[in-house]
This record gives C-alpha cells, structure tokens and sequence, in this order.
C-alpha cells in the first residue's frame, strides 16, 4: 500500500499540476482577454467623453456667434482670441461661412484672417448636409500640412448654416492616448492605439506612426487583417480578434468613427506560469518522498481510528446526530483532527442557531424601517427591504441580482456618484447625496442616498444603502429658490438679481465693458389702475414685460425693480447700441394696446441710459445716473429716452449728445421728432 500510495501521489501530484497549469493558463488568457476587451472598451468610452466634450465647448463657442457677426473680421478676430478654453483643447480654431470659406483662423502664432476654400472637404459637406457636430478623418491641414483631425459645429440660425466652427487636433503634437490610457499600469503593460475606421493611425505610442496605416505596424498587422476577414465590425462592446501570439481587442469609440485597438503578448503574459510549473514540479518531487517515508511508518498506525473517523465524518452535518455522538477514540493527528471536527461541529450548532436569531431579526428591521433599506456587493442588489421595493415600485425578485445602476435616471449620474462614494469611504465618513432615480415605470424621482460600507476596512465586501423619497422636499426648495429671485407678476429677474449683476459688472471691469443699464418707467400708467382696477394694471405690466423682452438678447437682463419701474442690464454693449435697444423697447410699448372691457389701453415709458464707465465706486451710483436720466426723460415730456453722459465727454461728441445746464443727455431726437 505504500508503495502503490507513493506512485499514486507522484503520479496524482504530477497530472494534477500539468492539469492545473494547463487550465490556469487557459483561465489567465481567458481572463486576460475579457480583460484587453473591457478595457479596450472602456478606454473607448472614456475617448469617446473627452472628445464629446470637446464638442460640447465648440457647440458652447458656435452658439455666440450671429450671421451678422461673419461680416465683421473685427469682431470675429476679437471673439477667437477670446476662446481661452477651445485654445487648450485644439491646436487651431478657424471660421468658414456657409460657402466654405475661411473667415478667420487662430493657432500659437495669433488670430488672424486667412483666405482659403474649403468647401470640397468632406467634413465640411456633412456639416453642412447634416447640421450637427462632424469629426474628421485624419487630413492633411493646408495652412501647416500636418496631418490634423478636425472637429466641427455649424452656426445654425432660423433653420439654416450661416457658418462652421472648427477645431483641429494636430496629431503630431496631441497625444490622444494620454486621456485613455494609465500611466501606472505597467502589471500588464499592452500596445494602445487609436485609427479611424479605414485603418489610420489617429494615436501611436511612437509619434512617427501617427497619420500612417495600421499595417504599417508589425504587433497588429495581422490583427487588423483579421478584423477585416471578419467584416470590419465596429461595437462598442468590443471584438476578440486574438490569435495564439496575441490578445487583441478592437471596440469603437462612440459618437465617431474611430476605433480604440488593445493588445498584449501572450507569451510574455504566461511567461510568470510557466517558471512557476517548473519550481513547483520540483517543490512537489521533494514533497513526493518526505511523504513516502511518512507514509510507510504511520500508515497502519493511522489506518484504523482512520477508518472511523471518516464514517463520522461523512454524518458531520447530520442532525439527528448529537454533536459529541458517534466519535472514536484516538490518539496522534486522527485524534487532534478528531477534536478539531468536534469543536466545528459544536460551533457551527451555535453559529447556525445564531444566524437564525439575526436573520430574524434583520427580517423584522427591513420590513418595519421607514425608509428603503438595501445590500449591494460588487454593485448587485443582494437584499433590499419591501420599502425599497415600494419606492421602486419593483417586486424584490427583480431587483436581486441585478446592477445599482439599473435604478439612476441617467449613466451620467451613476458614474458621477461612484467617486464620490470612494472618496467618502477613504476617509472613513458615510456618503450621503440627492440624485434621482426612477421607478419600474420610468417614472424619475428625487431621493436621499446614504451609504456605508459592511466592512470599514473592507469596501469590498458589501455597502448597506439607505433611501428616502424627497420628491416633494426637492420641489418646494426648487420653488423658494425661483420666488427668491423672480417677480411672481412678470417671471422677470426681481431687483436683488439686478444688483447682484451690476456689481459684478462693475468689479469685473475692464473685461466687463462695454456695458450699459436702461432703467424705464411706464407713462400714464396709474390712471389705469385707478379707473379700471389693480387687475387691468397687473395685465399691462405684464404685457409690457412681453414687448420688452421682445427686444433685448438672450443674455441680457431684464427686471421688474417695483411697481411700473424696470430695469436692463446690456453687457458687452455700447451706448450707440444699447440707445438702440431703448427706442426699440419704448417703440414696442408705445405701439402696445392692451384690450380691456371694449377699451383699448395704452401707456407710454420714459427711459434712462447709463453707460459703464471707470469712474463707478459701486453698482449703486450706476443704477442711480440711469435712474436719474429716466427723471430727465419724464421731465422733457415722457416717451423718450435720455442718456446719463459719462463724465469728461464734451458737447459736440458723437451724435445725439448734448450737453444742459440740468447735466449731459442723450436725447433721441430723430426718433422723437418723427413720432
């Protein structure tokens, strides 16, 4: 027996390491290729963010430009040099019109006019057929002759093009990898690369490589063959297109029309496995004959209290037998291991017993707590309370199992939420945090998340989360934070947000100017009140608040300061424009007539302008000068305009001003004279 046992462990040992190798080596490469494909994915997605959001700031950028802003080089010149933040993003921005040519261009050496056609580039006709955001293949620039990616917004304005905001990413100077791929990583170091969907290489380790074709690259020359034998398939999932030398992942990036390909060699990755088999099958042949002569000189000692150890055993987890029932009586190791089965029989009597009385209770907690109760491990629900459930209004066994994220109203929530429960456990605090989320139906509500780990130490090994709906708590902050900063007439701005905006103009000057505020104050307005009533009044204030809006932009400011007065704030406005601005407005509320019980009611509005000049201490004064000129406006006759002038400007300057004994004006006089 011994003999036979001696060649049956070497024999054992030896099959069951090649065996074990063998399926770690399959499981390793297994693993390591799910591995290459989520992280190819991954990184595709990430790419896919960061370009998005390039986008997002072009889209940002386009959006302040107006078609009578392409007939301006000099506002156009003086806007590009302003895009601080596209400048760090791209390598150059340039404006073409709608007939693809080039308006204005901006790189390292300045902003300046540049005179070229691109009207026969591809992305240029896409952009313009399809009205959205394009992202170039790899061309060469004609103003560098670098190979560039371009990305591209059209200026839409009433239903079509009046021009294209580009900005190019100059691949021999912008390493594109640096935002998918990490640094530290060097356990598994793999081959990263970044081409367009006909095989061009957009990202390279090796700069050089940037602009060429894949095939010209020897680690996936063959990868990139095989992925065309498959069909040139493109998901975002990621495609297995390794070979026995190579793992290799291909996955597209979302929103473009580039893929992220990952590879790794897999000799280099079973390297480690192979050298281990060779030290454990020497470790195991040592193990082999200490065991031998062991073996020979207790074999019979041990074989019979053996024996009846092992009849027991097979009833450890019986429980018609008594714990300490059925044991022999032995000595040696079958004794201590005699003793040790025992004690474990004991103990997990009491653990069983245990566990039963918390089970019960946690049972009773999660179906009396007030708020939703539920266990996650590795992002799966793993029990959740019937409150939860309720909230949810999901049945529990839908939920078991499945993923956290499946209950966030968007990804984007969900993946903003997962640093910041990190960081809370770092620091060993609890996470607390209102996101919303949706029901079975998809319905979006507000909750209160908490959230601490099982295991303080351990993270990993659960988080216990708890929910409460604060839908209703949500809108009624939402409410007081509007009513707090609005008229509840009109909808305007109240005052408080008037004056908030004028001191930052103020404090913010230069950079601020030009910049003007018109202050306005109905005409004939009381006798309305008076003779027809406080509800015919509230009716015209707010159809002077609609014809007056009609005629200032989207980023200026328009506010009820007080019963028939209010106010404009015009920033990066001058004065000959923001007079402008006044005439119109007064213009669209003199026209305005107002039906009221078979009358037609009318008002009149007197304004006043003040220009931002550097001689305002405080946001108060500037107020106060156009304050006073809607006086001066009153006094001349109602229904004009008058302009504080700003000091050291003389009489005889730019046309409309003058100069009285009662201070500077500005006096709209063609359009008073006509009227």
């Amino acid at each position: 027996m011994t003999v036979a046992g001696v060649l049956a462990l070497a024999l054992g040992i030896g099959v069951t390491a090649t065996v074990l190798m063998l399926r770690a080596e399959g499981e390793t490469l297994d693993a390591q290729r799910r591995m290459v494909l989520e992280e190819a994915s991954h990184d595709a997605l990430t790419l896919s963010r960061h370009v998005v959001g390039q986008q997002r700031a072009l889209g940002a950028a386009a959006g302040q430009f107006h078609p009578p802003d392409l007939a301006r080089p000099d506002v156009l010149q003086a806007r590009l040099a302003g895009e601080h933040v596209l400048s760090t993003l791209f390598d150059a921005l340039f404006i073409v019109d709608a007939k693809g040519r080039m308006l204005m261009f901006r790189d390292d050496a300045g902003t300046r006019p540049m005179s070229l056609d691109v009207a026969d580039r591809p992305y240029f006709i896409r952009t313009l057929e399809e009205r959205r955001g394009i992202i170039s293949e790899p061309v060469t620039s004609r103003v560098t002759g670098n190979q560039v990616v371009l990305l591209t917004w059209p200026m839409v304005h009433a239903g079509a093009v009046s021009g294209v905001l580009v900005g190019a990413i100059t691949l021999q100077r912008r390493d594109l990898l640096a935002t998918v791929v990490d640094p530290t990583n060097t356990e598994h170091p793999a081959l990263v690369i970044i081409t367009d969907a006909a095989g061009k290489i957009i990202a390279h380790p090796t700069a050089d490589m940037r602009g060429h074709s894949i095939e010209a690259d020897p680690f996936l020359h063959g990868a990139f063959k095989r992925w065309q034998e498959a069909g040139s398939p493109a998901e975002l999932s990621g495609i297995d297109i390794s070979d026995r030398e190579h793992l290799t992942g291909v996955a597209a990036v979302p929103g473009t029309d580039w893929l992220v390909w990952r590879s790794q060699d897999v000799a280099g990755l079973l390297a480690p496995l192979r050298d281990g088999r060779t030290e454990a099958t020497r470790v195991a042949a040592g193990v082999v004959v200490v065991l031998a002569v062991g073996l020979a000189i207790m074999l019979r000692w041990l074989l019979r209290p053996l024996y009846r150890l092992e009849k027991r055993a097979d009833r450890l987890f019986d429980s018609d037998i008594a714990p300490d029932e059925g044991w022999p009586a032995a000595t040696g190791e079958v004794g201590q291991l005699q003793r040790v089965l025992r004690r474990s029989v004991r103990e997990r009597a009491l653990i069983e017993e245990r566990n039963n009385q918390v089970l019960q209770q946690l049972s009773s907690v999660l179906a009396a707590a007030p708020v939703g109760i539920a266990v996650t491990r590795a992002d799966q629900f793993e029990l959740v309370s019937a409150h939860l459930c309720q909230l949810l209004d999901t049945p529990q066994d839908d939920l078991l199992g499945q993923p956290m994220q499946l209950v966030f109203a968007s990804n984007e929530d969900y993946f903003a939420m997962a640093p910041q429960l990190a960081a809370s456990f770092k620091v060993s605090q609890p996470y607390a945090a209102e996101w919303q989320l949706l029901r079975r139906g998809g319905q979006p509500f507000w909750a209160r998340l908490s959230a601490q780990p099982v295991n303080p130490h351990a993270p990993a090994d659960g988080i216990i989360w708890t929910l409460q709906d604060i839908t209703r708590e949500v809108a009624s902050r939402t409410a007081l934070e509007w009513s707090a900063t609005h008229d509840s007439l009109t909808g305007l701005a109240n005052r408080t947000v008037l004056e908030e905006r004028l001191a930052r103009a103020v404090s913010q000057r230069p950079g601020s100017m030009p910049a003007c505020v018109l202050m306005f104050d109905l005409d004939h307005f009381k006798p309305i009140n008076d003779e027809f009533g406080h509800a015919a009044g509230d009716a015209m204030l707010r159809a002077v608040s609609q014809a007056a809006a009609t005629q200032v932009r989207s980023v200026d400011l328009l506010a009820r300061i007080g019963g028939d007065e209010f106010g404009v704030l015009l920033e990066h406005c001058p004065a000959d424009a923001a007079q402008r601005v006044a005439v119109a407005i007064r213009d669209a509320i003199s026209e305005l007539a107002m039906p009221w019980e078979g009358r037609s009611l009318r008002v009149g509005v007197s304004i006043g302008l003040a220009p931002l000049t550097a001689d305002y201490t405080d946001a108060a004064q500037w107020l106060a000068d156009a304050d006073q000129a809607c006086y001066g406006a009153k006094a001349a006759g109602r229904n004009t305009v008058r302009s504080h002038l700003p000091a050291g400007l003389a009489a005889g300057g730019p046309l409309g001003w003058q100069q009285s004994a009662q201070g500077l004006r500005l006096v709209a006089q063609r359009t008073s004279n006509t009227r």
